[in-house]
Formats: C-alpha cells, sequence, structure tokens
C-alpha cells in the first residue's frame, strides 16, 4: 500500500517539476565560457609548474624581462626541420645522457618526433605550439651525442618568459643533474647578457661541454651539451 499524504497537509506539500530525460544544450556562450575558464586553469597548473623549475633562480626570470628588449620578437620562428645552430664535422662522442633524460619534464611540451638524420645520425626535434621554443636531440635515444634547447624571447608576453625560463633551467638540470653550481653559473650567465648580449659562455662538467648563448638576431636563448672533445 502506497501511503498517502494527510488532507491537513496536502496543500503544504510542494510541486514538483515534471521528469524529463532530455539534457538541456548548452548555449554557445557557456560552451565558450567553459573553455576559457578550463584554459585559464591549464595555463596556471603550467604555470606553478615553472615555478618549481625556477626555484632558487628567481633573477634569471628578471634577467630574461630585462633582455627582452635586447632581443627581437620571434616573429618568423625558424624552419623546424633546419638543424639548430652549426652542424658542421658532429663527432660521435656519446655523453651518457638518453633523450629520456635531456626530455624529462619537457617532452609534452615540446612533441619530440623523429626528423632527418643530421650526419648520418638519428635527430629528434620538437617545438611548442606556435614555434616559440625548440628542442632538439641528436644521436642513438639511448646515448646521445648533443642535444640543444632555443627559447623565443617575447617581450609583450611575460607569461611566456616564464615558462621559457623554466626551460632553460629544466634543461640544464636534465644535463646536469650533480652540478652544485648549476643554478647560480645560470644566473650568472644571465647576469653577464645584461653587460654583452654578444658574450657566450661554457662550461664543462665531467665529459660534458655545456655552452649558453643569447642569438640578438633572433630574439632566442640558446643553450646546448655535447662532448667536451666535440668538434
Amino acid at each position: 500500500r502506497v501511503p498517502q499524504l494527510h488532507p491537513k497537509f496536502a496543500r503544504a506539500a510542494p510541486r514538483q517539476p515534471p521528469r524529463t530525460h532530455n539534457r538541456m544544450k548548452r548555449s554557445k556562450a557557456e560552451i565558450l565560457e567553459e573553455r576559457a575558464i578550463v584554459k585559464q586553469f591549464e595555463l596556471e597548473e603550467k604555470q606553478q609548474k615553472a615555478k618549481k623549475a625556477l626555484k632558487g633562480c628567481g633573477g634569471c626570470f628578471i634577467a630574461i624581462l630585462v633582455l627582452a628588449g635586447i632581443g627581437s620578437l620571434l616573429e618568423d620562428p625558424p624552419d623546424t626541420d633546419a638543424p639548430i645552430g652549426n652542424r658542421s664535422g658532429i663527432r660521435s662522442l656519446s655523453i651518457n645522457l638518453s633523450a629520456a633524460d635531456v626530455s624529462h619534464l619537457l617532452a609534452s611540451d615540446f612533441d619530440l618526433k623523429e626528423s632527418t638524420s643530421v650526419d648520418g645520425q638519428p635527430r629528434l626535434l620538437g617545438h611548442t605550439p606556435g614555434k616559440l621554443a625548440l628542442l632538439e636531440i641528436i644521436g642513438d635515444p639511448s646515448n646521445i651525442v648533443k642535444a640543444s634547447l632555443m627559447t623565443g624571447i617575447v617581450s609583450d608576453r611575460p607569461d611566456l618568459t616564464f615558462v621559457h625560463s623554466a626551460y632553460l633551467m629544466r634543461f640544464a638540470q636534465n644535463v646536469m643533474p650533480t652540478w652544485p653550481d648549476r643554478e647560480q653559473w645560470m644566473q650568472d650567465t644571465m647576469d653577464g647578457f645584461l653587460v654583452d648580449p654578444d658574450a657566450a659562455r661554457t662550461v664543462v662538467v665531467g665529459d660534458r661541454m655545456l655552452t649558453f648563448r643569447l642569438w640578438k638576431e633572433l630574439g632566442s636563448f640558446f643553450i646546448d651539451v655535447k662532448h667536451k672533445d666535440s668538434e
């Protein structure tokens, strides 16, 4: 038997809206608003990751912002199929790093893919959306011979500048993980660019040689690692 509501309380019973199994269609404005929220959330998440990567080197970010007035905006990204930097006479001297080591916490942003070989060496190449940052890895993926990262200086996008700073720090950390002076060296190099933008700086740790330079003509930073005896 179904319980019946006492007549005394019949008028107090709330009226229930009719049930329907059809979902209400969202307006275009609501969909766009939702997408904007998701995009903003993803940006904030990426910035949080960048902050962790930049911990201990906040001055690098400030220096890059100042240097943005020196380098020109990278309006025409370089051909991503072309090798980065000078590729003549690459010697097959491994640096005891794998492609996975170099691209740790970077691969998802750069979408690394196989590209044309360089002097017979396999090559992985990836870029961020907009092609404002490029990552190149040369050699056997299990034991590479060289890796390079180029990041554009975008003067009117401090958010991108912050993320690009994190890329540079992450790359240095990936290829020189046990070097205790890594962060200080990066900071000193940035400070040096403020005095002399044309001065490249190189350091050798073990068998690896790390070079960091500013390319004013491209409006970009360039950092690479290779064997100290490579040509």
